[in-house]
């Protein structure tokens, strides 16, 4: 029996009570592979306390790349819309993600918040990422979406020294980021704050922010400004679009995905 104490918000992790409705409708839209039955009780147990949490319905895509297959990887854990389309042949590898190339392989998620977004919000956004392999390329995206001049969410990683950023007037504390680090920008109305490993980095600053969300589909893996540009050779294990969260949900949001990256290794 897998168990892990929630660090922090004093829950417990347990099996035996039957699938919830969210993870029976994400593997009945499998039409490869099925999960384990050991990975269907994490996926379970995750989504469960996701929507426990409270930030599962502050979300409007949540991919999880590390799985066993490539087809998992690609779906929206919170709805059967905003999936993922690999082009130009990222490498999937199970439990770890997807891995981008450095020249043509990127992701589309099929998610234009302009016309798509029910949560996410110019004032009100979360956007949450784990890399299990940061690459070693300089000045690439990891993800995002632009039109022209009006910039909007990208980030972007600088090999020279370690950091990860969301540009164009978002966020300019850069992270230290490094493999297996959870980062996440949230913006709440003018102001933006920071997180590493669930807990804040930089200051809670004022920035300007764009005119309304962007009108183009998040890519990963490569930037979006009209097609797929600066193109990044890390990978991506899991990220996360939603409204803003509560310093408690950036923290529980860590605690439950590290939980299934410690665990995933046993299922399969």
């Amino acid at each position: 029996m897998i168990a892990a104490k929630a660090a922090g918000i004093g829950l417990i992790f347990k099996k035996g009570a039957g699938y919830c409705d969210e993870a029976i409708a994400l593997f009945n839209r499998l039409t490869g592979e099925q999960p384990s039955a050991a990975l269907k009780e994490l996926i379970n147990e995750v989504i469960v306390y996701a929507k426990e949490d409270g930030w599962f319905q502050l979300g409007d895509c949540w991919y999880m790349r590390g799985v066993h297959t490539s087809e998992l990887a690609c779906q929206n854990w919170i709805k059967n819309a905003n999936n993922s389309v690999l082009y130009n042949s990222p490498v999937f590898t199970p439990k770890v993600g997807i891995k981008g190339d450095g020249v043509a392989a990127y992701i589309d998620n099929n998610y234009t918040p302009f016309t798509d977004a029910i949560n996410f919000s110019i004032d009100s956004a979360t956007i949450y990422l784990m890399s299990k392999d940061i690459g070693n390329v300089n000045t690439k995206l990891l993800l995002g979406a632009a039109v022209g001049a009006d910039r909007q969410f990208i980030y972007t990683y600088a090999s020279a020294n370690d950091r990860v950023y969301l540009f164009s007037g978002y966020y300019s504390n850069p992270l230290k980021f490094y493999n297996d680090e959870y980062v996440a920008w949230v913006r709440d109305g003018q102001n933006v704050q920071g997180y590493k490993d669930g807990v804040t980095v930089g200051g809670n600053d004022e920035k300007t922010r764009n005119g309304g969300n962007v009108n183009l589909s998040i890519y990963e893996l490569a930037g979006n400004t009209g097609s797929a540009v600066n193109h990044y050779n890390g990978s991506l294990a899991f990220t996360f679009y939603g409204a803003k969260l509560t310093a408690e949900q950036v923290a529980a949001l860590y605690t439950r995905i590290k939980y299934f990256y410690d665990n995933v290794g046993s299922t399969f």
